[in-house]
C-alpha cells in the first residue's frame, strides 16, 4: 500500500513536471508523453519503494528484537534465576538507595533451617525445590510494595517499606507461618516440613550504614537460630 501511494505520487509529479516543461518551451503533449509519464515512474518507483519499505519493516523488527533482548538481559542481571526474586547485588543496591534517600522501613533476613541436611539427605534437586517453596511463601506473605531478594544460598532478604516494629513482626510472622505450612513433597509420597528463622532490624535506614543494617539483622537471625529456629527475632542487639 505504501509503495503504491509513493508510485502514484511519483506519476503525478512526473506529469506536472513534464507538462510544465513542455508548455513553457512550447512543445506538444502527445500520447507517447502521456504513456511515458505513467509507465516510467511505475517501473522505477514501485520496486524501489517496495524494497525500501520492506527493508524498513525488517529494520523495525530487528530493533524490536534487540529491545526485547536488552530488556531480558537487564532482567537477568537483576533477578535470581532460580527463585525469580532479586539477586544479592540488586537487593543490596536497592537497600542502599533507600538509605541514601532517607527512606524508612525494616530489613529482614530469612534463612532456611537445616538446609544442609535437606541437601545431604534428599539431594540437591529437592533442595532447589525447597528454596522455591520458601521463596514463594515469602512473596505471598509480604505486602505489595515490599522487596524480596535472594542474598545467599539459602538466605533471603526482605525490605518492608515504611514498616515499624509492629508491622514488621506481623509480616515476619506471616512469612514464618507461610513457610511452615508449605511442605516439600518427596519421592514415595513422603513430605518434608520446612521452616525458616528470621532476624530483622527496624533501625532508621538513614542513620546506619548498609553494613550496619546487615550486621544488626544478622545478629537477630543468629539469635533466632540459637533459640531453636523457626522463630522471629527483631532488634535483639538494641534490646541487649
Amino acid at each position: 500500500m505504501k509503495a503504491s501511494l509513493v508510485t502514484l505520487l511519483a506519476i503525478i509529479v512526473t506529469y506536472m513536471i513534464s507538462f510544465s516543461t513542455r508548455i513553457a518551451f512550447g512543445m506538444p503533449i502527445d500520447a507517447l508523453i502521456l504513456v511515458n509519464c505513467a509507465v516510467i515512474p511505475t517501473v522505477i518507483s514501485m520496486p524501489v519503494a517496495s524494497y525500501v519499505f520492506w527493508q524498513g519493516e525488517k529494520l523495525a523488527e530487528a530493533h524490536e528484537a534487540l529491545a526485547r533482548a536488552h530488556a531480558e538481559l537487564t532482567l537477568r542481571s537483576r533477578v535470581d534465576q532460580m527463585t525469580g526474586t532479586l539477586n544479592r547485588e540488586t537487593f543490596l543496591a536497592t537497600l542502599e538507595a533507600m538509605r541514601r534517600k532517607r527512606d524508612t522501613g525494616t530489613l529482614l533476613i530469612i534463612d532456611a533451617d537445616h538446609f544442609k541436611k535437606i541437601n545431604d539427605s534428599y539431594g540437591h534437586l529437592n533442595g532447589d525445590q525447597a528454596l522455591l517453596q520458601i521463596s514463594s511463601a515469602i512473596c505471598r506473605a509480604v505486602r505489595r510494595d515490599d522487596i524480596v531478594g535472594r542474598i545467599g544460598g539459602e538466605e533471603f532478604g526482605a525490605i518492608l517499606i515504611a514498616a515499624d516494629k509492629d508491622d514488621a513482626i506481623q509480616v515476619a510472622e506471616r512469612i514464618r507461618q507461610e513457610v511452615e505450612n508449605a511442605t516439600l513433597s518427596l519421592s514415595e509420597g513422603a513430605t518434608l516440613r520446612l521452616t525458616v528463622s528470621i532476624g530483622g532490624t527496624t533501625s532508621d535506614f538513614s542513620e546506619a550504614s548498609l553494613a550496619d543494617l546487615m550486621r544488626k539483622a544478622d545478629t537477630c537471625l543468629y539469635e533466632a537460630k540459637r533459640q531453636g529456629r523457626n522463630r522471629v527475632i527483631l532488634d535483639v542487639a538494641r534490646a541487649a
